[in-house]
């Protein structure tokens, strides 16, 4: 059986080698991942209150029928009547601090200045890339594969 572009066999476990980044291009493509569609759902994430998600009567808490639940991780219902008494959200600050590396990465841009010594976004992935395959080639005792 061929192994499957992006893996390669180190001993019994499996190892994710680095992928091109024309690779990474492509897959995101396929799946219709975008920049815009990943700030969405991260600024789902981080502005959702639960006010935006319940409302409370004499009964207790009741997700609203048009909540956006993408900020939820675990709801508690209750046995008998099944209706929520905890929801649990994501914690906001690990999407907050994504948002705000992305838009001072674009102000950066908008300046014309760079990060990284003039490293353009794409040297500056293949050289991270790299650098973890390295690591992980050390990890496994095992020569680091071709790209």
């Amino acid at each position: 059986m061929a192994e499957p572009q992006g893996f390669r066999q180190n001993g019994p476990a499996r190892v994710a080698g680095p992928l091109a980044v024309e690779d990474v291009e492509g897959r995101s493509k396929r799946l219709g991942i975008t920049i815009d569609r990943v700030l969405e759902e991260y600024g789902r994430i981080a502005f959702t209150s639960l006010h935006d998600l319940v409302t409370w009567d004499e009964k207790g808490m009741k997700i609203k029928d048009d909540a956006d639940t993408s900020a939820i991780i675990e709801i508690v219902a209750a046995a008998g009547s099944g209706r929520p008494y905890r929801i649990k959200l994501h914690d906001k600050k690990p999407f907050l601090d994504a948002i705000i590396r992305y838009l001072e990465k674009l102000k950066k841009d908008e300046n014309g200045s760079a990060d990284h010594d003039g490293e353009t976004a794409r040297q500056l992935l293949i050289r991270e890339l790299d650098r973890l395959a390295a690591e992980a080639a050390e990890g496994s005792g095992t020569p680091e594969a071709p790209r």
